[in-house]
This record gives C-alpha cells, structure tokens and sequence, in this order.
C-alpha cells in the first residue's frame, strides 16, 4: 500500500472572519496531496467576492499555483455562473450566506517535484469588488519538513484466515408409498422443494462465497420394516441429490450424502411438539422403552391405529 510522510501543519488565525482550521500536504505516490478546512464567517456585499489562492512555495523561489477558490456575494456569484470561461476551470466556488457560519473542505492533487520536499503551503487572499481587486493579503497555513519525501512502498499483507459459513435447511418431502421418486406437485413438496432453493441461493448469491461442500442426509419414516425403510432413506437421499443437480451447475465431487433408515429424532420433536394430538404420551413412551425398531413401530400401529395413519 503507498506510504504516506507526516506533514507539519501550522494554521495561522489571519483575519479570523476567513481562517484555516486545518491544513496539510500529504506526500502520496509521485504527487502532493493538499486538503485544508477553511471557516468562513465574513459577510460580503452582493457584488463582492474573495478569492482564496493556494500555493507550494520553498525559500528558492519555486511554486506551483493551486485552483482557486472563490467566494462571492449573492450577485456576484451568479455573475460567476453565467460566466462559461469558469465552467472549464478546475475551481472552488462557495456562495456566501451572511450572518452564518460557512465551511469549505478542499482536497486537491499536483505533481510531485523534488523541490516540493520543503514546500510551504501559502494561502493567497484577494478581495474584489465587481471582479475588479481591491486587497492583497497572504498567509502560511502549512510547512512539510524536509524528511517527508513521498515514495512508494508496498507492504505485503498477512494471510488471512480462511473464513467458512455454513447454511443448513430442513425439509419433509413427500414421497408416494414404496418409491423414491421425487414428485414436485405431491402434496406439499412444492412448499419444501423452495425451502431447500432457498438454503442454497442464500450461499450461491454471494458474490464473496465459494460453494466447497454440499451434505445431504436423508430419512424415511417410521412406518414399514426396517430393512425396506433403509433402502428407501438411501434411495430417496440420492434422488434429491439428483435434484439438485439438475437444478444447479454443481459439481458432483461437491456433493457428501448419508441416510438413517427411520428418522425416530424426527418423530419425537414432533410429538412434543404437539400438545393435541391423542395417544402423544403413550406413544413417546414406547419409543423410549422399547429398542428393536420393527417391534416399536408394530406396538406403536397395534396400540394407536389412527395415530399411526
């Protein structure tokens, strides 16, 4: 990144109705950099104007002259505007509003010349009555030592850490008894099948987010055998895999899936989840006492037949 000096800055009061609050030259790359805060609390007659010139100057006799900037009475600046050599100058202007407190942030850029290193920043005064001058005044408002040469330097930047964000989503998909087709109009699938859009394009659509990692992990329900309830979790797993390849240019080495046979988990959030549903206790409680997992889903489709359904 460019380094930059430390210029001294000095601000004399000067007529304190127009005076610099700040001032500094900033050796940037190969230029000088010059910015100045300047108050203005004096009141001018419509056809009046100031003209504030600013100039690097050293002891030797070199300068280099600034754009100007000037303020004018109500009149005199719209003399100013109409005036279409002004259009094409690199200029300041400020319309003095009398009886309140002005402010003008200037920021302008030359050429860096070697002499500049021990430049001193003038600030020129001219007041003028209907664009004729009638005073001459000048003040320094900043001085840069003789060691803030600008150069250019570059600092190699630490390696920053690899930062990770992770989305997940849940969805329920529906599937037809037996199969793993995944039908986009079954039931409430087109609800879930956003939901999961959704999780993805949150990551996909940052424009400062690379996608390294995509995990499926899929279930199946409770009812049925065991040994069918796997293969169908596997199967239908792979086939939203599918799906979202088909609706995504990802490659498949992004992908990671799994399954579980019987989503129990799933299950007992939703009882609990439920205050109103019948039998909820009594089937919580075979869930937990009983473990071979035909034997709980058969108990449960014995005692709490329309639960079950």
């Amino acid at each position: 990144m460019p380094a930059m000096g430390r210029p001294s800055v000095t601000a004399e009061a000067g007529d304190s109705s127009i005076s610099v609050r700040s001032a500094r030259i900033l050796p940037h790359e190969r230029s000088m950099i010059v910015s100045m805060c300047i108050r203005v609390d004096r009141d001018l007659k419509g056809t009046e104007s100031v003209e504030l010139r600013p100039v690097l100057t050293d002891s030797a006799g070199h300068s280099a002259v600034l754009p100007s900037i000037f303020i004018n009475g109500h009149t005199q600046h719209i003399v100013f505007q109409r005036d279409r050599r002004n259009a094409k100058r690199d200029l300041v202007t400020l319309r003095r509003r009398n009886g309140m407190e002005q402010t003008i942030d200037y920021l302008r850029e030359v050429a860096y010349q070697p002499w500049m290193r021990k430049a001193t920043l003038v600030l020129e005064e001219v007041a003028c009555g209907c664009g004729i001058p009638t005073d001459y005044d000048s003040r320094s408002v900043a001085t840069l030592h003789s060691d803030d040469t600008p150069r250019l330097a570059f600092r190699i930047p630490e390696v920053e850490e690899v930062k990770t964000r992770q989305e997940s989503g849940r969805a329920f998909l529906a599937f037809q008894l037996g199969k793993s087709e995944i039908l986009d109009n079954f039931r409430s699938n087109a609800t879930e099948l956003a939901k999961i859009m959704q999780a993805i394009d949150l990551v996909k659509n940052d424009s400062n987010v690379t996608v390294s990692h995509i995990a499926i992990h899929g279930y199946a329900s409770p009812d049925g055998s065991l040994s069918l309830n796997e293969r169908l979790s596997a199967e239908r797993t792979l086939a939203l895999k599918s799906w979202v390849m088909s609706k995504y240019q990802f490659d498949e080495s992004l992908f990671n899936t799994a399954h579980t046979a019987e989503d129990w988990d799933g299950l007992v959030n939703f009882l609990r989840n439920n205050n109103t549903l019948e039998g909820r206790e009594g089937i919580l409680n075979i869930i937990a006492t009983v473990g071979d997992l035909d034997k709980r889903e058969a108990r449960i489709r014995e005692e709490y037949p329309s639960q079950y359904h």
